[in-house]
């Protein structure tokens, strides 16, 4: 070993001991499981040393399998010894893949020369990468492409009839994952817009950050995600095997079955269609496992026809997916399960291989010309499934030993990249209210986008009350209520804040002016009383009704009163009592109140023995009090006409409590 390459192979040691992933030298294995155990002897019942995690690489002390010695064989019939925690360990074979053999440079021979070809930000991963596979090529793919001019044309969306277009969807229950285009969402109603062609009513368009994520290549430099780069055209090096297909089909109708032709087996149709499309069967296999799944069943039926089939969803795009993909197989001749499988291969040749969409990744992402141009070109508008193929993919090399083949990993490097990219927060976006109040009154002209009024208030004015209806249950407000407006000029913030965290303020710019009319609120504020839109109370006993409405208009201008008795007769000089309307205009507004004379129930403008007799009664279920005369009873102001209320009346007949009006 070259001094150049003793001290590369020391460093990845040194890096890999850091990430928690032991090596380095002899022959080596891959943990494939979780929570593994290591034992101190080859044989369940020996001591536990430790547990293991998939992707650590572990050294054999001895590459053959080792029959337990401990007598049990039922859970594992064969063990290897590793090296763990400077101890000599057993770990059970079926739980360790051997990758790599001792010397073993890289699949060109030169992993630093390949690396070189990377930028900085890709090398760590890559290194890692190199050391679980150490016969693979990592193969730098230079698109040439500005990175954001790739994540702008893969946010592709545009509005149609009667289905819109969008190049990247994904199913997600998280509404910051979603696109916030308008063309798909609405900021007004806080709906998303699924009528996509080839989508469906689960389906969103993609939010940009998350396609930025999905479309950058150093996010997926992991053990099984990299199989997404994984070149699964096909290779006359590689031996490819029926049993090997047979494992990846474990599970569904096809393993170890013949094809309806009663000519091949399954495994065999598979191996036939690799060689004539130039595509991997094994990726085939796995490709259509991913599309069908393994519980499906032998489907048949289109448009009245019986014996059409499309294993690999060929076109199965929209809510008729399925009648689709089965009149593209009507229309190819797909027949038998035979010349499904290889004629759907030859499809995926001809449309995504031979123009160099050799990869799960290129198959989505359209960053190939391959004669047609970019980004338009994608076997799938889902952003997640090359990742969630790539992992079948892995598991199917893991599993049938193939990990130590001549794999080619082809990574897509941009221009302009960013020093990384991140999926954004899962929350709903959306900070916007629908109206601002004051005074229980929508401010004129309000707009959701327009972040910034100004309301003149009059010159008396010394608080409004504040409401707001936000747009998104999931969003929070703040600076609503009541508030004051202490100097002439002032002004008062809204802020709204979406579930993801984002912030919008709005802002009001409230202006003290003596030719504003006065709000009748603000009249019955500034003069000491009060009011909740309906009772008027705070007027002291054996008020007139002059003497009220005198107060009521001093100093104001251009406002008038008018004060009626229960039965609607004017008063004038009689005293104001429980009951009594007064009907208030200033400006275009008029409001009328019920006055509340605290003690008083029986209206008479007074408080005595008669009206805490009332209270007694309708306490012991004897009398019905109108509204007015059950809150008119409440002196505590607990909301309710008590005993306790009854006392104070009492109290304040004997001279002993004041009612507080």
């Amino acid at each position: 070993m070259s001094i150049k390459k003793y001290w590369l192979h020391s460093f990845i040691c040194i890096l890999l001991f850091l990430v928690n992933i032991n090596v380095c030298y002899g022959l080596d294995g891959i943990v494939n499981g979780t929570s593994i155990h290591v034992r101190s002897g080859a044989g369940t019942s020996y001591e536990s040393l430790g547990k293991v995690d998939l992707p650590s690489v572990y050294t054999l002390l001895d590459e053959n399998k080792i029959s337990p010695t401990d007598g049990t064989s039922a859970n594992c019939s064969y063990w290897y010894k590793i090296s763990y925690n400077n101890q000599d360990g057993y770990i059970c074979s079926i739980y360790l893949t051997i990758v790599s053999d001792k010397g073993t440079a890289g699949g060109t021979g030169d992993f630093e020369a390949d690396l070189v070809q990377f930028p900085d930000s890709y090398k760590e991963s890559l290194r890692q990468l190199h050391s679980l596979y150490p016969n693979a090529t990592f193969t730098a793919f230079n698109t040439g492409l500005d990175w954001q001019t790739v994540v702008d044309n893969e946010n592709y969306i545009k509005s149609g009839s009667p289905k819109n277009s969008a190049r990247s969807l994904m199913q997600t229950k998280y509404d910051g994952y979603k696109s916030t285009n308008s063309i798909v969402y609405n900021w007004a109603t806080n709906i998303w817009n699924t009528n996509i062609s080839g989508g469906g009513s689960s389906w969103f368009a993609a939010h940009e950050d998350v396609i930025s994520y999905y479309l950058d290549p150093r996010n997926f430099l992991t053990y099984n995600s990299v199989f997404m780069f994984l070149n699964h055209g096909y290779s006359t090096n590689i031996n490819y095997n029926e049993g090997a297909i047979d494992n990846i089909l474990k599970g569904s109708f096809m393993s170890g079955n013949m094809t309806n032709d009663n000519v091949h087996s399954f495994a065999n149709a598979f191996i036939d269609a690799g060689r004539q499309s130039g595509i991997s069967p094994y990726y085939l296999a796995a490709r259509v496992i991913q599309e069908i799944g393994r519980s499906s069943t032998r489907s048949s039926y289109v448009n009245g026809s019986s014996g059409y089939y499309n294993y690999y969803n060929i076109d199965a795009s929209g809510n008729d997916h399925l009648a689709n993909a089965l009149n593209r197989a009507k229309n190819e001749g797909w027949d038998d399960d035979y010349k499904a499988i290889v004629g759907g291969a030859k499809f995926i040749a001809d449309g995504y291989v031979s123009t160099g969409q050799s990869t799960l990744y290129l198959e989505k992402w359209d960053v190939v010309d391959g004669g047609n141009g970019f980004y338009s070109h994608q076997y799938m508008q889902n952003i997640q499934a090359p990742v969630s193929e790539a992992n079948t993919l892995y598991n199917t090399y893991l599993q049938n030993d193939l990990m130590t083949g001549n794999m080619e990993f082809l990574i897509p490097v941009y221009t302009g990249m960013t020093a990384g990219t991140k999926l954004p927060n899962t929350g709903n976006p959306n900070n916007y209210l629908r109206e601002v109040t004051i005074n229980g009154y929508v401010i004129n002209g309000f707009d959701i986008n327009q972040l910034e009024y100004n309301y003149n208030v009059s010159s008396v004015t010394n608080q409004v009350e504040i409401g707001a209806n936000k747009i998104a249950n999931t969003s929070s407000v703040n600076g609503i209520g009541t508030i004051e407006i202490k100097d002439n000029s002032y002004t008062h913030s809204i802020t709204v804040t979406a579930e993801n965290g984002n912030v919008r303020t709005y802002k009001i710019n409230f202006t003290k002016d003596d030719d504003k009319p006065i709000s009748i609120s603000d009249i019955i504020n500034s003069k000491g009383y009060v009011s909740d839109g309906v009772y008027l109370s705070g007027i002291n006993v054996g008020t007139s009704a002059d003497s009220l409405a005198d107060n009521l208009k001093s100093g104001i201008s251009n406002i008038s009163i008018s004060i009626t008795n229960s039965a609607g007769s004017i008063k004038t000089t009689d005293t104001v009592a429980t009951g009594d309307k007064v009907t208030i205009t200033s400006g275009n507004e008029t409001k009328t109140y019920t006055v509340i004379i605290y003690g008083d129930l029986n209206g008479d403008g007074k408080i005595a023995s008669s009206d805490y007799v009332f209270v007694k009664n309708y306490i012991m279920g004897t009398k019905v009090l109108l509204s007015e005369q059950i809150k008119a009873g409440d002196i505590n102001k607990d909301g309710r006409s008590t005993s306790s209320d009854y006392v104070l009346i009492k109290n304040h007949i004997m001279g002993t409590n004041i009612i507080k009006q």
